[in-house]
Formats: structure tokens, C-alpha cells, sequence
């Protein structure tokens, strides 16, 4: 499973580099800045930097803390367009997101025997890291404001660790992403 999904993606990777654009437009906006909120891209302000007309990168972050919970979203993505015309585009996107979550919280448990309580502080750490491929469209809505629709596929693999024990998951599903963008 492990060979097969390394195949796709790197054969879905060096597509994504090769095939050239249609495009209506001689001039290009070379960053974006926005928010996007996805599995495989990440959620929080979205930075967009465009190398050239076809290929960019997408850099999104949220940082949370409080007194009990300490939460980092940061997702790396890798663009590339397909067809850009003054209404719409048509792009792919290989994206990884890494999500990691502390958060401390009081627990009470009771006894069998007698159900007197016992109270104790614990810390539950989860780390999610998703890797995705998939088709884009972008809707312009007027010159500088653009809005991002993305589905694909994605492998979330998942660690947990708390007073139980640790828990490791890994799944192949569906995902799904959007943003809005302020191109100049």
C-alpha cells in the first residue's frame, strides 16, 4: 500500500511540473494573501507565493494557545495551473499539513469499591500529518479577490497520546479545502 501510494504521488508530482498552461492572460499577480482552511492545506492566514504564471507555493498557519490547550496548524502546498482565464482557473495541488494539539485537562475517576473520586490532571497530545493530491478551481472575483474550491485524495495518519496509551491510525479519504485570496 505504502509503494503504491508513493508511486501516485510521485507520478501525480512530476505531472504537475511538465504539463504547460493554457492561459488568457499575459500578466500574472506573483503573492496572495488570504485565509484557507483544509485537511491536506491546513487552516489559517494563507500566503500564496506564484514563481511564474503556472507553478506556486501556499504556505498556511494558525497558531492557538490558552492556559490549558496549545494548538499549531501549518500546511505546505505546491500549485499548479492548468488554464487561467479572466474568470476562472483550473489547477492541482500536493499539499502536506501538519496539526498538533496539547491540551491538559482535570479528570475525575471513582473507585469500584467505595466510588470515592479521585481527581488528577492529565495531558492528551495528538499530531495529525496529511498528505494530498487533487484538482483546484478558482473563481476570480474581480480582478485582485479569487476564491478556491479543492477536493482530492488524501492519507491521514494520526498519533495520539494520552493517559490510555498511544493510538496511531492511518486512512486513505476523501478531502476537501477552500480560501479566499487578495492577489497584487
Amino acid at each position: 500500500m505504502k509503494k503504491v501510494l508513493s508511486l501516485v504521488l510521485s507520478c501525480t508530482m512530476l505531472s504537475l511540473v511538465y504539463i504547460p498552461i493554457a492561459s488568457a492572460e499575459e500578466t500574472y499577480y506573483k503573492n496572495s494573501l488570504g485565509a484557507g482552511g483544509g485537511f491536506v492545506t491546513g487552516y489559517g492566514l494563507s500566503y500564496r507565493k506564484w514563481f511564474n504564471p503556472t507553478m506556486g507555493l501556499q504556505v498556511t498557519f494558525a497558531p492557538f494557545v490558552d492556559n490549558t490547550t496549545i494548538t499549531n496548524s501549518i500546511g505546505f502546498t505546491f500549485l499548479k495551473k492548468f488554464i487561467d482565464t479572466k474568470t476562472t482557473g483550473l489547477f492541482m495541488y500536493a499539499g502536506y499539513h501538519n496539526w498538533y494539539n496539547q491540551r491538559e485537562g482535570t479528570i475525575t475517576e471513582y473507585n469500584d469499591k467505595d466510588s470515592i473520586p479521585v481527581t488528577y490532571t492529565a495531558t492528551n497530545i495528538s499530531v495529525n500529518n496529511n498528505f494530498g493530491v487533487g484538482p483546484g478551481l478558482e473563481v476570480k472575483i474581480d480582478e485582485h479577490i479569487v476564491i478556491d474550491l479543492m477536493f482530492g485524495y488524501a492519507v491521514y495518519i494520526n498519533h495520539n497520546n494520552n493517559r490510555v496509551g498511544k493510538n496511531d491510525s492511518m486512512s486513505l479519504q476523501f478531502t476537501g479545502e477552500c480560501g479566499i485570496y487578495y492577489n497584487f
